[in-house]
């Protein structure tokens, strides 16, 4: 590959890409990709070469969001004939890889002081319960 198709390549690269990209192999709607960006003001179409750095991170971090939203199971087809067999769909996401996905969007979104994911600023005391005495 030449310098000039590396180019061609770079310059033809679009937002949207670089969403489908930092799927990480998960399968997320357009209309999710479109979301996001449009959260962003950003079009799917847009060249990527015009993002910035802050930009990026915070994109992938909202593609981490959504993976963590992602159901746990999803289910799978197969289909046979004879000898012939073919099996398409079906993902499994562990507790523990949401939680890696939500940690790292939090980290980014607490970088560029975004609100992050399940915390929450609200902090609530408790001092129990105090039992009054009936007068008769």
């Amino acid at each position: 590959m030449n310098a000039d198709s590396q180019n061609a390549e770079l310059q033809t690269s679009t937002v949207g890409d670089f969403l489908r990209g930092c799927c990480n192999g998960f399968s997320l709607p357009d209309e999710t990709l479109e979301n996001i960006a449009e959260e962003r003001s950003l079009l799917l179409e847009s060249p990527k070469k015009d993002l910035d750095k802050k930009t990026k991170e915070l994109l992938k971090a909202d593609i981490y969001r959504q993976i963590c939203l992602l159901p746990s199971v999803t289910s799978s087809v197969e289909d046979a004939d004879g000898g012939w067999k073919h099996k398409e769909g079906g993902m499994q996401i562990s507790e523990n890889d949401k939680k890696h996905f939500r940690e790292e969007a939090n980290r980014i979104y607490e970088m560029y002081g975004e609100n992050t994911i399940g915390k929450s600023s609200m902090k609530m005391n408790a001092f129990g319960m105090r039992v009054w005495q009936r007068k008769c």
